[in-house]
């Protein structure tokens, strides 16, 4: 896991929350396998992508899945 990757990289995005998850992965697949382990029951989340360099849990990425 790349904390500030220049590359495309993938996030959380609790529907909660505005904010994005701070933790960068750098599959999808990585993303979702943390998510589920981390959601409480009946919590809802999207993994996002992001292309170059972010601030996580400054604002919410235009493109999710």
């Amino acid at each position: 896991m790349d904390q500030n990757p220049v590359s495309s990289h993938f996030h959380i995005q609790w529907n909660d929350f505005v904010c994005l998850d701070w933790q960068c992965f750098t599959t999808r697949e990585a993303a979702m396998i943390r998510a589920k382990e981390l959601a409480r029951p009946d919590e809802e989340f999207t993994i996002v992508e992001v292309s170059g360099k972010c601030a996580p849990g400054v604002r919410k990425a235009a493109s999710a899945s």
